[in-house]
């Protein structure tokens, strides 16, 4: 058995930007056709570690004279990393002979993901930016970064590109390796400065909070947002997903793990499925086929509905727990488009008795981690209508919740949401936008989540072990002595 061994630099030596750009316009092609299979990929995050490792399996099938073959990246993030000198990104990917199993070829990883995400960013780039865009801005002074200036160079014919990141040495540093370029380099004082009057925009950064806003972007613009690779990870604040048109190769991998995506639905600025438009040749895989690290495509639509922009936000709201991201209850109220004081669904203690056992008989993963929350959405007959889990209740939350929106649900009304863990300020909120009317949980809900509840016509109903419960708002929705 031989197996083929690539190092970094021999990847970097036998990879070319535009070869790489071809051949993932090539199998993105092949996604769309349905000859490619890959699954979500899987992390394991284990507490004390210094990162994480994620492992994504794919196959594709023959193509092109070359026969059919497994593939599987395994990687491990590691933030610590461009301290020492080295990529976060470190890893391999192996190839396996479809018909025997055998390894064929093993490559670095981190050389194959530097080259492939910026090689599907010219795919898409070339696919939907406007043909005499001329100013390219990006955010982000790393390995992306890099790679996204030297493949993006290569697709439409820059006058202009502009650099910001955080510490100015790293984007001056970006603009010295890359005086080859035909355009003018320069670094900007801001992200904002950076945007202003850009045709295409590259997010390549770390950030857990929005470095790009709606009122920054010029009509038109391109936005290729590369950096966010988890649920709690955004680099694009709701506004600008909300008034966009949003091109990915894998819905699937969109709703489980692009923050931004996620929280605008939660928030109530995305209500409807067809607000997301699935492109699949136009967004991000790697070699496998896979959409590893969550390249969204977005183009701004004219007639797209924008937010109410008097909900302005202080800072963000994250999918984990923590205070609310508004600047007051009035803030989150304007969000939602539901009233859930004319809700006239009723619930009686009988029934709300039986959510918890419900509950957990839908935890199957919990059965064997013992470590995961969850939540579920009933109707007031106990039924379960959708149930999910994750390592944070508001995930699940999320991603019950996207379910609905998938299934044309919106708005909840008469449902039950049941949570493992206590009520949060932001579990009511997120409740409200898509409007549910009544919230159990398990444990006890904080001050501020039951005023707001008070506020906004909601059941609040807590400490909700066996037949014992506290109901601190919207109690009128509770039908004591009724049959379930």
């Amino acid at each position: 058995m031989r197996v083929l061994c690539l190092s970094h630099r021999d990847v970097l030596a036998a990879l070319t930007p535009q070869a790489c750009a071809e051949a993932m316009a090539a199998v993105l092609t092949q996604r769309a056709r349905g000859e490619t299979y890959m699954p979500l990929r899987s992390v394991m995050a284990p507490p004390d570690a210094s990162g994480f490792m994620g492992l994504m399996p794919g196959w594709r099938g023959p193509q092109g004279g070359n026969a059919a073959s497994f593939a599987l990246k395994a990687v491990c993030i590691m933030p610590g990393n461009p301290a020492r000198g080295l990529d976060a990104h470190q890893g391999l990917v192996t190839l396996f002979d479809a018909e025997s199993g055998q390894p064929t070829a093993i490559l670095d990883a981190s050389a194959i993901t530097e080259i492939r995400t910026a090689a599907v960013t010219a795919v898409a780039t070339g696919a939907l930016a406007r043909r005499d865009a001329r100013t390219l801005a990006i955010l982000g002074a790393g390995t992306q970064a890099r790679a996204h200036l030297l493949a993006l160079a290569g697709v439409l014919e820059f006058e202009r590109v502009r650099v910001y990141a955080p510490t100015e040495a790293h984007a001056r540093a970006l603009i010295d390796q890359a005086g080859h370029i035909r355009a003018e380099l320069t670094v900007a004082a801001s992200a904002q400065d950076a945007l202003a009057g850009a045709d295409v925009v590259v997010t390549a950064t770390s950030a857990r909070e929005p470095v790009l806003r709606r009122d920054w972007l010029m009509p038109g613009a391109h936005v290729n947002a590369v950096g966010a690779s988890s649920p709690q990870a955004r680099e694009i604040d709701t506004a600008t997903v909300a008034a966009s048109a949003l091109f990915c190769d894998s819905r699937e991998s969109l709703r489980n793990e692009a923050g931004e995506f996620r929280l605008a639905i939660t928030e109530g600025l995305i209500t409807d499925p067809d607000h997301l438009v699935g492109l699949r040749y136009c967004a991000g895989a790697d070699d496998e086929g896979r959409n590893t690290y969550n390249v969204i495509d977005l183009v701004l639509s004219d007639d797209a509905p924008l937010p109410d922009v008097g909900a302005a936000r202080n800072f963000y709201t994250t999918s984990s727990c923590g205070v609310c991201g508004k600047a007051s209850i009035d803030a989150v109220k304007v969000r939602s488009r539901f009233d859930l004081h004319d809700d006239p669904v009723t619930v009686t203690p009988i029934m709300l008795s039986a959510l918890p056992s419900k509950l957990r008989e839908a935890q199957q993963v919990f059965d064997r981690t013992g470590g995961l929350h969850a939540a579920a959405l009933f109707r007031p007959d106990a039924e379960v209508l959708a149930s999910r889990e994750d390592v944070g209740r508001h995930n699940a939350v999320d991603k019950v919740i996207g379910w609905a929106l998938r299934e044309k649900r919106l708005p909840l009304a008469g449902t039950v949401l049941m949570v493992s863990g206590r009520a949060s300020f932001e579990l009511v909120q997120k409740a409200y936008v898509a409007g549910i009317p009544v919230l159990a949980a398990v444990s006890a809900p904080s001050t501020l989540a039951v005023e707001f509840a008070d506020s906004v016509g909601m059941t609040l109903v807590g400490f909700l072990r066996g037949t014992s419960m506290n109901v601190y708002s919207g109690a009128d929705r509770v039908v004591v002595g009724a049959a379930l």
